[in-house]
């Protein structure tokens, strides 16, 4: 039997049915047991489902004791269920005890609660140590926010709950709400997030740490010469073209002037050559008649942009 993840053959008895009413999708026990522990070690134990691509028939409990054949992963996935099933209540909150985790429901309007299995007290709504005569945001001191900031911890935008970033891509998923965000600014991830052209979002920063200084402005610029470098090389050559012809006219104009007059001084010069005044006439409109050049050229760029805008926005 060929096995639908590593594609290798294997007897029946090294394969395994992920769901066996459900659907027929077949793999070996080692892909199947690898993919539930990656799932589990990562905290995504809801809705577990075949990993044949494009299959959407769900996992139950049974299924994936069957296919682990982990007793030690099961449980670890049994007790990450119980959780994520407590973190859906918003009155559940979590002990902060030194190793005691116990959880502790909220009622309404009770502030104050009290751990009953350490008898800690901590504040309903910061869910730190209780604080009678403070509020939550004093309460909170500058080493507590040192150590948030030392170990990557930032609040899920969608559901507050804390989230630990220790290694891999910005694109993170909450394990209490799946909400799907970046983990530099906190905005809802999208499939362009982090494509080079995409300003509004964070341009080639997937794995970056931080948000570079003026990385903005050189998206911006990216952005420009991509789609309008023709442009932009085009302008510049023709805003440095008249400064060459006039330096180089002038130049071609001074050397004859003074060819001219070592000649006539010679005694070399006949009645019919050019007079400075013609050939200064010359070159004059040679000069004028390459500084208009730009200026054409410039007006058939922009027709031709505004004609390439009109045919991409009225498609």
């Amino acid at each position: 039997f060929l096995c639908n993840i590593c594609f290798s053959e294997s007897k029946i008895e090294d394969m395994v049915f992920p769901t066996q009413k459900s659907c027929n999708h077949i793999f070996c026990n080692t892909c199947i047991q690898q993919y539930l522990k990656n799932l589990i070690q990562q905290n995504q134990i809801l809705n577990i489902s075949c990993p044949q691509y494009g299959c959407e028939q769900k996992l139950n409990e049974k299924d994936i004791k069957r296919c682990l054949q982990n007793e030690e992963f099961f449980q670890k996935y049994i007790k990450f269920k119980q959780i994520m099933q407590l973190n859906s209540d918003p009155d559940i909150r979590w002990c902060i005890g030194i190793g005691c985790e116990n959880p502790i429901k909220g009622e309404k309007g009770q502030i104050q609660l009290t751990c009953n299995k350490c008898g800690l007290q901590m504040c309903y709504f910061c869910t730190n140590l209780w604080h009678e005569d403070l509020d939550c945001e004093s309460a909170i001191d500058s080493e507590y926010k040192i150590i948030i900031q030392k170990f990557q911890v930032k609040n899920c935008p969608q559901c507050l709950s804390r989230i630990q970033k220790s290694e891999g891509c910005n694109h993170m998923k909450c394990p209490r709400c799946s909400h799907q965000f970046c983990w530099l600014c906190l905005k809802k991830y999208t499939t362009s997030h982090y494509n080079q052209s995409n300003i509004f979002g964070c341009p080639g920063l997937q794995f970056a740490q931080v948000i570079p200084y003026l990385h903005i402005y050189k998206v911006i610029l990216y952005y420009l010469l991509t789609y309008f470098g023709f442009f932009l090389h085009w302008a510049g050559f023709m805003l440095v073209l008249p400064l060459l012809c006039v330096i180089f006219g002038l130049g071609i104009l001074n050397f004859l002037y003074f060819y001219l007059k070592h000649k006539s001084y010679t005694g070399y010069i006949c009645s019919d050559i050019l007079s400075f005044k013609e050939i200064f006439k010359f070159f004059f409109i040679l000069i004028i008649s390459v500084l208009t050049i730009p200026i054409n050229l410039c007006i058939l760029l922009m027709l031709g942009f505004f004609l390439l805008i009109k045919k991409i926005f009225l498609k």
